[in-house]
């Protein structure tokens, strides 16, 4: 019994340097790593990144273009912060499975400085971000990305046993780091809002004749709900909805209508739970943004342009949409909206009107 246990012993010994070598064989060798594990290699330079897998010669994935920040490597994972500036400066969080060769999910191009950044082995995670003093805490895993916290006393953000936790002032904050529930597809999607009840989607087209589909469904069941379809066929007119929210169990978007060159946008509104939705009558500029409430209103904001010197802010609620001030000192920082009304200075001076 004594010589096998040496013959086994012996094997084991030639063995290992044989796979130490092969799970070192990742990516090219005169490319500067950036960071490894056992499993994964994180290469490349300046703003041009890759990361591969160790343990086989599965094809290395390119990371997203730009300034590599922070990054962690969990198991097969990679979570990483990339900064540029190719569609206006900011940060974008991004899991990737290295060893499947794919990307898992991303955030949208997002202000300010990553101050944290935690992730799991099960292809989660999550990151506190400061922007010139407000701060805000987003969530990511294969669902999407979800905001879940925001001020600026946010801080202390932490990571333990699958459960995120921070503090926002002295009051003490946990989350599951992951969704535990979920609806609608996840495999060839892509999530546009996220909320701890509602998840709004689309199906990305395949071929130019394709075309973008918008859904939207209740967390932890329930069928899609339909919203929109996007026609990008190539021709002097456009139709797109953009700047999704979501507030309670209402989805709202603007629909930007695009022609020869102008473009104006229309607020679409759908309630998830009751399976309805509306839409508001006015088209105004392009550059229009709004603050909605949980009860699906919302208060409306078109800015001064060259030729429009005056602001405009309507409210749109069950009554419809109706103009509230107008004037080229409204300031859009000062627009509240709460559950019955709407609140903002112009020159200075306080104004508010009622949501019903």
């Amino acid at each position: 019994m004594r010589w096998i246990a040496i013959v086994l012993a012996t094997l084991l010994l030639a063995a290992a340097p044989a796979d130490a070598a092969r799970t070192r064989s990742c990516g090219p060798k005169s490319a500067p790593t950036v960071a490894q594990s056992s499993t994964i290699r994180v290469y490349g330079k300046e703003q041009d990144f890759a990361a591969c897998w160790r343990r086989s010669r599965v094809k290395p994935v390119d990371l997203y273009y730009g300034a590599l920040g922070p990054l962690r490597l969990r198991g097969r994972y990679v979570a990483y912060v990339s900064r540029s500036c190719a569609d206006g400066c900011g940060l974008r969080l991004e899991i990737v499975d290295v060893k499947r060769g794919e990307s898992v999910e991303s955030t949208d191009v997002l202000p300010g400085t990553v101050r944290t950044l935690v992730a799991t082995r099960g292809g989660a995670a999550a990151f506190l971000v400061d922007d010139k003093g407000t701060r805000y805490i987003q969530k990511l895993d294969s669902l999407g990305p979800e905001e879940i916290d925001r001020g600026p006393e946010v801080h202390s953000l932490t990571l333990h046993r699958g459960r995120l936790h921070w503090l926002h002032g002295t009051a003490q904050r946990d989350d599951h780091i992951a969704h535990a529930r979920r609806c609608g597809p996840i495999k060839d999607t892509h999530t546009v809002a996220l909320s701890r009840n509602v998840r709004a989607y689309y199906t990305p087209r395949f071929t130019e004749a394709d075309r973008y589909s918008y859904y939207a469904c209740l967390l932890g069941g329930g069928k899609p709900f339909f919203l929109e379809y996007e026609e990008a066929y190539p021709s002097t007119a456009t139709s797109s909805p953009v700047a999704f929210q979501v507030a309670g169990h209402h989805v709202f978007w603007l629909e930007l209508g695009c022609y020869q060159g102008g473009c104006t946008a229309t607020l679409h509104i759908a309630d998830i739970a009751k399976r309805r939705q509306r839409e508001g009558q006015l088209h105004s500029r392009g550059t229009t943004t709004y603050y909605p409430n949980r009860r699906g209103f919302a208060a409306l904001f078109d800015p001064p342009s060259p030729g429009f010197p005056d602001a405009y802010i309507y409210a749109f609620d069950s009554t419809g949409e109706r103009l509230l001030d107008q004037g080229p000192e409204i300031d859009p920082a000062s627009i509240a909206v709460y559950a019955d009304a709407v609140v903002w200075r112009n020159g200075g001076e306080q104004h508010s009107a009622p949501l019903r």
